[in-house]
C-alpha cells in the first residue's frame, strides 16, 4: 500500500488549497458582476413619468368591416430613449380581440405594429406604421413622432357578425421580444422597459 510521505502531504495540501482559493476568488467575482447587473434593476424604482395609457377607445362600422378607433398616452423611459438615439429600432403592438358578447372565444384577433427608429444622418425620428402600402414618416422631434401615434385607427376585417352586442379588447405595449438578442434579458428583466397597457375591454352594439 502506498501512504504519501509528509512532504507529498504538504505539497498536495497546498495545492489544493490554492485551488480552493482561487474558487472561491472566481465565485465572488461572478457574484460581484451578478449583483452589479442586477442591483439596478432590483433596487431602482420605476420611473413613474412613463409607460402606455389607452383612452377612448371606439369601434365603429366601415366599408371593408370594422374599425377600431383610441387615443393613447405614450411615454418612453429614460432607459427606451438612450436605446433609440443607440440606434436600436422599438417596435409597438397593439392587439384588437373582437367577440360576440357571452361569448368565450374571439370571434376576430389581430395585432397592428408601430415601428419608431431614429436617423443619425438627418437627426430625424421615423415611424412606419402597420399599413405597408404607406411610406415611413420622419419627424424633426421625438415628441412629433409620439404625437403621431397618439391617435390609432386600426381596421379589422375578419369580425362577419352584423348586428350583435360584441366585446372589444385593446392592448397597446413595446415589443420587448423584438429587442435585439444582446438586449432581451435586461429588457425583459428591468421595470423601466414595461411600457403596457394591460388589456382594457369594452362593449359595442353593432346595428348591421
Amino acid at each position: 500500500k502506498f501512504f504519501p510521505g509528509k512532504r507529498t502531504w504538504t505539497a498536495f495540501s497546498t495545492h489544493a488549497s490554492a485551488r480552493f482559493a482561487d474558487f472561491l476568488r472566481t465565485g465572488r467575482d461572478i457574484l460581484a458582476v451578478l449583483v452589479v447587473a442586477l442591483a439596478p434593476t432590483a433596487c431602482a424604482p420605476a420611473d413613474p413619468d412613463f409607460g402606455i395609457q389607452l383612452q377612448d377607445i371606439n369601434l365603429r362600422q366601415a366599408e371593408n368591416g370594422l374599425s377600431v378607433t383610441a387615443r393613447q398616452r405614450l411615454d418612453l423611459s429614460r432607459e427606451a430613449r438612450a436605446a433609440l438615439r443607440a440606434g436600436v429600432p422599438l417596435r409597438f403592438r397593439i392587439d384588437v380581440s373582437l367577440r360576440l358578447a357571452g361569448g368565450m372565444r374571439a370571434s376576430a384577433s389581430e395585432s397592428f405594429v408601430y415601428e419608431l427608429s431614429y436617423l443619425p444622418l438627418s437627426r430625424r425620428y421615423q415611424l412606419k406604421g402597420p399599413d405597408e402600402s404607406r411610406p415611413a414618416t420622419s419627424y424633426p422631434r421625438l415628441r412629433h413622432a409620439l404625437a403621431a401615434m397618439t391617435t390609432i385607427e386600426l381596421p379589422v376585417t375578419e369580425f362577419k357578425a352584423q348586428a350583435a352586442t360584441v366585446t372589444l379588447r385593446l392592448r397597446s405595449r413595446l415589443d420587448r421580444a423584438a429587442m435585439p438578442g444582446p438586449m432581451q434579458l435586461p429588457v425583459w428583466l428591468s421595470p423601466d422597459w414595461n411600457h403596457d397597457s394591460g388589456w382594457q375591454a369594452r362593449e359595442f352594439e353593432l346595428n348591421g
